[in-house]
C-alpha cells in the first residue's frame, strides 16, 4: 500500500503545471496560409479546445509585400506542434496570430498565480534589417479599453536558432490583466528570405510561488511516518 502522504505529494505535484493558463500549444487547428500581397491571407478558426488554445478560438494572417514570387507561408503542424512562418525569398513578411478576435476573451491572467508571458521559439533564420514584431494585449481598466504592445525584436535578435522569451506582467503599465480582451502576436517588414517557428505560448507563475510550493512539498515528504498502533 502506497502510504497517504506519498500520495499527496504526488497530487501535489501533478496539480501544479509549468504553466499558468496555455495560450496556444499548436496541438489543435491545423492551417496553411500562402500570401502574395499585403492583403495576404487570413482565416479565423473556432470550436477549438480551450485547454489548447485561449478561448477556443484563435486568428491567422499572413502577408507579402506586393511582387511576391514564391509567397510568405504560415503553417500550424499540430503533429510538430509549431506555427512555422517563412517570409518570401526576395520580399518581406507579415503575420500575426491573434485571440479573442471573435469575442473578448474575459480573462484573468493571474488568477493561476501567472505574472509573465513565455513564448518559445525554434527554427528562427532571420536576415537583415530592421523590422517591426510585438505583443498587443487589449484589456479593460477602470471601465476604459487599453490597447498596450511590447516591442518582442531586440529579445528575438538575441536567440541563437531558437530559445524561450519572457515578457513580464508589469512590462504592460497601463494595462489590466485580469480583465483581458485580446493577445495578439504580430510582425511586420519580416526581413526576406527569414523563418521563425513558435511552439508554445502561454503564461508562467513566478518563481517564487513555485518555490515555496517545491519547499513544502519537500518539507511534507521529509516529516517522518508514524505507525498506527
Amino acid at each position: 500500500m502506497i502510504p497517504s502522504r506519498t500520495v499527496a505529494l504526488g497530487v501535489l505535484f501533478l496539480a501544479s503545471p509549468a504553466f499558468a493558463t496555455v495560450i496556444d500549444d499548436f496541438s489543435v487547428g491545423p492551417l496553411a496560409l500562402t500570401a502574395f500581397d499585403i492583403v495576404g491571407e487570413e482565416q479565423t478558426q473556432t470550436g477549438l479546445d480551450p485547454a489548447a488554445v485561449l478561448g477556443g478560438t484563435r486568428r491567422s494572417y499572413v502577408g507579402s509585400t506586393s511582387g511576391a514570387q514564391l509567397g510568405a507561408n504560415l503553417t500550424i503542424d499540430t503533429t510538430q506542434r509549431r506555427m512555422l512562418f517563412e517570409s518570401d525569398p526576395k520580399h518581406g513578411g507579415y503575420f500575426q496570430l491573434e485571440y479573442g478576435s471573435v469575442a473578448p476573451l474575459n480573462v484573468d491572467l493571474t488568477a493561476d498565480g501567472g505574472d509573465r508571458f513565455v513564448i518559445e521559439f525554434s527554427d528562427l533564420i532571420i536576415g537583415p534589417g530592421p523590422y517591426l514584431f510585438n505583443l498587443r494585449v487589449i484589456s479593460k481598466s477602470q471601465g476604459a479599453i487599453i490597447v498596450e504592445g511590447f516591442d518582442l525584436m531586440t529579445a528575438v535578435d538575441a536567440l541563437s536558432g531558437s530559445g524561450t522569451v519572457e515578457v513580464p506582467f508589469s512590462a504592460f503599465t497601463n494595462s489590466d490583466l485580469t480583465q483581458v480582451h485580446s493577445i495578439r502576436i504580430a510582425a511586420a517588414r519580416f526581413p526576406v528570405n527569414s523563418q521563425l517557428a513558435i511552439r508554445g505560448f502561454s503564461t508562467i507563475p513566478e518563481p517564487g510561488s513555485l518555490s515555496l510550493l517545491v519547499g513544502l512539498s519537500l518539507l511534507a515528504f521529509r516529516r517522518p511516518f508514524r505507525k498506527a498502533v
